[in-house]
């Protein structure tokens, strides 16, 4: 309990000194605050119809001062368990266990920094804080600390590292109008393979030029040029079909089945590639001449393909190892 010794007469009211002894308990201290002594009451005054900022502050410091010059136990510990619980491009959400023994009041509470720097203007009172206004795709030094102003007492949590999000890249991979499911996407580092409704989701992408390319075995490879990503961003791809086996094609694969040795005929100067029924790329070989033979024998028994390449054209032949 505060309570204020007065102006009477023009000098402090001494009465209030007794009146503050007799009702002090041990629980309940009864603490006097001077409210006299420097107290001008030429330039200051408290009037509630027409306040005077100068006397309210005055007063208002009087009591601040007080509280501060109390002594009380802290009741403070560090914050634990920081940890992220949502972001976007550019905010991050970041939640930790209370560290103070009762629940937070006007001098309690807990501040947050970023990179060092106290990001909330106020003391925040639950445990939980948004931070917003931070760039994109970006890492984030973040720490807490818990704060009582009674006993000028700061404690911190362990710093910790969190990332903005980035943005959110989408390709729907189609053919005829009906999706392709099991392309391979290959964008921002990574390969994700379309699911049943041709799609392929690559989150986290950082704004900048960024190239694809989109595999599937029986469709020509589609190669972007760069691409200015700088928000969440859809491509949609129509794939062309090359024909599992292309019967206008001059080319031959013998023996089907093979122990392993196979021959490609008229095919020079073509790359042949063989994957697969995945679309993996297992082996390959350059066809020097029109008759090529490839040992193959190191391979599973089963059905693979063989993609050929060659000026531009692509052309796809089943063949089976037993």
């Amino acid at each position: 309990i505060f309570l204020a010794k007065v102006v009477g007469g023009g000098a402090i009211n001494d009465s209030i000194a007794s009146l503050a002894a007799g009702i002090t308990l041990d629980d309940s201290p009864v603490t006097l605050v001077d409210l006299a002594t420097g107290w001008n009451k030429n330039t200051m005054a408290l009037d509630t119809v027409v306040p005077d900022s100068t006397g309210e502050k005055f007063i208002a410091r009087k009591f601040f001062n007080a509280i501060n010059n109390l002594d009380f136990p802290t009741t403070l510990t560090s914050p634990s368990g920081l940890k992220q619980f949502e972001k976007t491009i550019y905010t991050i959400g970041v939640s930790w266990k209370k560290s103070i023994a009762a629940n937070p009041d006007i001098y309690s509470g807990y501040n947050v920094y970023v990179n060092d720097v106290k990001v909330n203007r106020y003391l925040i009172k639950d445990t939980n804080y948004i931070i917003r206004n931070l760039a994109i795709f970006t890492p984030f030094n973040i720490k807490v600390s818990s704060v009582d102003y009674r006993t000028n007492t700061e404690k911190f949590s362990s710093t910790q590292s969190y990332l903005t999000a980035g943005y959110t890249v989408t390709f729907t991979v189609n053919y005829n109008s009906n999706p392709v499911q099991g392309a391979k996407v290959s964008f921002n580092s990574k390969e994700l393979l379309t699911d049943v409704n041709g799609k392929a989701i690559f989150t986290d992408v950082a704004p900048g030029q960024r190239t694809y390319q989109i595999q599937k075995t029986g469709f020509l490879d589609i190669n972007s040029t760069y691409q200015n990503i700088q928000s969440d961003t859809y491509f949609t791809i129509n794939m062309k079909s090359i024909g599992m086996e292309d019967e206008n094609s001059n080319v031959e694969i013998f023996p089907i089945p093979s122990n392993g040795l196979i021959t490609i005929k008229g095919a020079p100067g073509a790359v042949a590639e063989i994957c697969d029924l995945q679309g993996n790329v297992l082996s390959f070989v350059i066809c020097k001449d029109d008759v090529t033979t490839c040992d193959l024998s190191s391979l599973a028994a089963g059905m693979y393909t063989v993609k050929i390449k060659n000026n531009q054209k692509e052309i796809v032949k089943k063949i089976i190892i037993e």
